[in-house]
């Protein structure tokens, strides 16, 4: 791992911002740009099973057909340009002003496809059934495709089950927790993606919002700390399967140089949950540690406001403001991005902890 944060100079000084929007059919084909588009926002949360959303504003001079429509956003800054996402839109609200019709139109991250579509009967997968194989077999079923599942060879250790009614997505996420990957999510293209966690220790920084000439963030910024029950150990069960006891994994915070670790507490403030599906002793350790390390980061978060950059939900960056005394790493927890050339991007971080 290196502490290098990338050069990505192109960002920094005078810069020249540009939203790119356009028109996709049900399959993803490109139709041609969005005309009348006068504003709009996308929103961006980790801590949503469907991540990503928001809103534009358009006036109806192409006569869309928002039913069978798909958009797809596009950044450029200083000419290199990105994809934000693409979206289904849904409850467009219409308006007329001296005799022109304009749109407000909501638009649904790609994987609300999955959550709007609930399981007819119940489903079972028996123990033993690749994951990453079950995930991309639910994406098919719910009639979509572009999936970019990162093979495992991990194995549910005992059957799942659910019952009818149940989202396709939840199914999914399921699975993939049992893994040890990260909830699915969307990249900018609209495809869906899963991928095995990996601890934001032991990721590179994507972007560093460094104080300076070149700042891009306004150092007008606000920074919570919240240590209230922070449990310094996790006891995780899993579920037993017949004659097969259950799992266990306990994942302890002893770091001395923790404020709420065992040594500087003096006590156990333990956080236990019961049925956690794993596809191995190993990948419930994996989580019962995970689960520790997210509980202890939620104790210092910042809200910043930023001029644009390509970044994405669980980036790792590092944040620097000399003055405050602050010189850390951060994950990126949410944002809402203006689809105005001179808006800032508000942008939620928390700090990155390791244990």
């Amino acid at each position: 791992m290196t502490s290098e944060v990338p050069d990505l100079d192109v960002f920094a000084g005078t810069r020249t911002t540009a939203f790119t929007v356009d028109l996709l059919d049900a399959d993803g084909q490109y139709l041609g740009p969005i005309r009348g588009v006068t504003g709009g926002n996308l929103t961006l949360s980790a801590a949503t099973s469907v991540k990503v959303g928001g809103s534009i504003d358009v006036v109806d001079v192409d006569g869309i057909d928002w039913t069978s429509a798909r958009v797809r956003i596009r950044a450029d800054v200083n000419g290199h340009g990105w994809p934000l996402g693409v979206f289904v839109p849904s409850a467009p609200s219409a308006a007329w002003a001296e005799g022109v019709r304009s749109w407000t139109v909501e638009l649904l991250g790609m994987c609300t496809t999955l959550d709007q579509d609930r399981l007819p009967t119940s489903l079972s997968y028996p123990a033993g059934t690749v994951v990453t194989d079950a995930v991309r077999a639910q994406i098919t079923a719910a009639g979509q495709s572009g999936a970019a599942v990162t093979d495992s060879p991990a194995t549910l250790a005992g059957g799942m089950v659910w019952e009818a009614g149940t989202s396709r997505l939840q199914v999914i996420n399921d699975m993939l927790a049992a893994a040890g990957y990260w909830s699915l999510s969307t990249d900018g293209d609209g495809r869906f993606v899963a991928e095995p966690y990996v601890r934001p220790a032991e990721r590179d920084p994507r972007y560093g919002f460094l104080d300076g000439d070149d700042a891009i963030y306004l150092d007008a910024f606000t920074r919570d700390q919240d240590v209230y029950s922070i449990p310094n150990r996790v006891v995780l069960v899993g579920v037993a399967d017949g004659a097969t006891p259950a799992l266990t994994a306990t994942a302890e915070n002893t770091n001395p140089d923790s404020p709420w670790g065992y040594p500087r507490r003096g006590y156990w403030i333990t956080y236990a949950e019961t049925g956690i599906e794993a596809t191995s002793q190993s990948a419930l350790d994996a989580l019962a540690r995970r689960r520790l390390i997210d509980m202890s980061s939620a104790t210092a978060t910042v809200n910043l406001q930023h001029a644009l950059v390509p970044l994405d939900l669980n980036d790792v960056v590092r944040l620097r403001r000399v003055p405050a005394g602050i010189d850390a790493r951060y994950t990126v927890q949410s944002m809402t991005i203006p689809l105005d050339p001179l808006g800032l991007v508000s942008t939620t971080l928390r700090e990155v902890v390791d244990l």
